[in-house]
């Protein structure tokens, strides 16, 4: 072999090579690109990409939360009066606890709106003693369309409210479709005087056992609105509840 046939092998040996680095060169910078782009393009969930029809996971700001109001004097309500032609009573109008709840929402729908009321109550024994009662009552709204001020409320009647006191603490937590949304400050709403003795946020009053050990959990005293006399009232200020 000539000097200059050896000398144009190795070249080509050299250029090969060079050609084979700069591949797989290539390859590792543009393979995570491409996962990432991937993964950014897809609809994804916890366990690998979404079947076909499937519905996106939701953000955990799909819901947010911008009133709750469930202390106070501000809460009491009178058992509306209808016009009919039933003969009037001669009893005053009893008063309710109305706990609402404003929220506004990001997607364009949601099938299944969850909102779980966990609501605290001062009162007193038979001794004049503080006594503590703690209600929930889960309430899911249907069809839940992209907007602002969505409105859902429950109830307390009138005896309970007699008999076990106002609300001095409630918390709601809120879901849809079956995603848990992300706590927040405005998803508490705590009697002043009582601020300073339950704390709010994920591990906030209403799992604390401290709180729990001192309450009386009672079922049945917090009423959907369906079960209420204010069930035609505004009716359309409420979404449709299942």
């Amino acid at each position: 072999m000539t000097m200059r046939a050896s000398r144009g092998l190795y070249s080509a040996t050299v250029l090969a090579g060079m050609l084979i680095l700069g591949a797989t060169a290539m390859a590792q910078v543009t393979y995570p690109q491409q996962n990432r782009g991937v993964g950014a393009g897809m609809n994804t969930r916890a366990g690998g990409p979404l079947r076909p029809g499937e519905p996106a996971p939701l953000s955990g700001d799909a819901v947010q939360v911008t009133k709750l109001l469930g202390t106070g004097r501000q809460t009491q309500v009178k058992t509306p009066v209808y016009d009919t032609s039933v003969t009037k009573s001669s009893t005053r109008p009893k008063e309710w606890v109305q706990i609402s709840v404003k929220f506004d929402t990001v997607p364009d729908w949601i099938g299944v709106l969850s909102i779980e009321y966990i609501v605290m109550t001062l009162g007193e024994d038979a001794q004049g003693k503080r006594a503590y009662s703690l209600y929930r009552q889960t309430v899911e709204h249907l069809d839940v369309e992209k907007g602002r001020d969505h409105l859902s409320s429950v109830f307390i009647p009138p005896s309970a409210v007699k008999r076990y006191g106002m609300p001095v603490a409630v918390h709601v937590n809120v879901s849809a479709d079956g995603q848990a949304m992300a706590a927040k400050a405005v998803d508490d709403d705590i009697d002043p005087g009582f601020k300073g003795q339950l704390n709010p946020g994920p591990s906030g009053w209403w799992q604390d056992r401290a709180v729990l050990d001192k309450v009386t959990v009672r079922d049945g005293y917090l009423w959907k609105l369906a079960a209420t006399p204010f069930a035609y009232v505004n009716a359309d200020d409420y979404e449709v509840m299942r």
